[in-house]
């Protein structure tokens, strides 16, 4: 589950439209080093109003995060399994509120450099974050994160992209691992979140390289370096502004349903 919604949350960062559209962005994310290949594959992401949906394909496994901002849900899919994992996001928002900005450490910085993606012509950025986060919940170690993003000013989907992630990050709305992932570790979480903020203000990321290193002290920290230096690139493959359906974003009716 968690290599899902790694790479559900890489492609969510990848979106675009003029205002009040439905938008589809279709990408793909290669993984280098540690499990990161695993992680390889093509990913769907919908975005309609207040909710999103990001389907996935890696492993041969198919499997879906819906994020409903006002019904304070998230939805996991299993399409293998036929199960749906419904969590309230309300105890994790507060939970993330409680993560003052001074250990939140996220930068984009202009490179001055510019090129073409999917016929768009995207800025560069150099992205840095240091990621505070505990594997055991008590031993601390930090994930930085490193690469370039490519963004998209004026990109299709620009409004809607922009009105979804930054009324997310208002509400303390995790967009990265599952619930109990981010109650554990609240300022990993909070930290991406506001990395997609950051990002929708400047535009649409057409392109962004991931480059992660795990460091720290003690032994868990000295256990989880040995996993090694990983690297994700995901780079959007086509936009549509097609009308999407209301029945993307709820649970099939032949699901079994479980509460988180």
């Amino acid at each position: 589950m968690r290599a899902q919604l790694t790479i559900l949350t890489l492609g969510a960062t990848l979106m675009a439209t003029s205002a009040s559209a439905d938008v589809t962005v279709t990408a793909t994310t290669v993984g280098k080093g540690g499990f990161a290949k695993a992680l390889s594959g093509d990913s769907i992401t919908y975005i309609k109003g207040g909710k999103m949906r990001a389907d996935s394909m890696a492993e041969d496994r198919k499997q879906s995060t819906i994020l409903d901002l006002d019904g304070q849900q998230m939805i996991l899919l299993d399409h293998g399994k036929k199960e749906a994992t419904i969590s309230d996001m309300q105890e994790v928002q507060a939970t993330l509120q409680k993560i003052t900005s001074d250990e939140v450490k996220v930068s984009l910085t202009p490179t001055g450099n510019s090129k073409q993606i999917a016929g768009q012509s995207c800025d560069e950025y150099t992205l840095e974050m240091s990621v505070p986060m505990s594997v055991d919940g008590s031993t601390p170690i930090s994930i930085a994160t490193t690469g370039p993003a490519c963004i998209v000013k004026n990109a299709p989907g620009a409004k809607d992209y922009e009105s979804f992630y930054l009324k997310a990050a208002e509400q303390g709305f995790i967009l990265t691992g599952d619930p109990s992932q981010a109650q554990r570790n609240p300022g990993h979480a909070r930290s991406m979140t506001e990395m997609y903020r950051q990002m929708a203000k400047l535009g649409v990321p057409y392109e962004m390289e991931m480059n992660i290193k795990i460091g720290g002290e003690g032994p868990m920290a000295a256990l989880m370096s040995k996993v090694g230096a990983m690297s994700f690139t995901t780079t959007v493959k086509s936009v549509s502004e097609d009308p999407l359906s209301d029945d993307l974003f709820v649970v099939p009716s032949d699901y079994e349903v479980k509460k988180n």
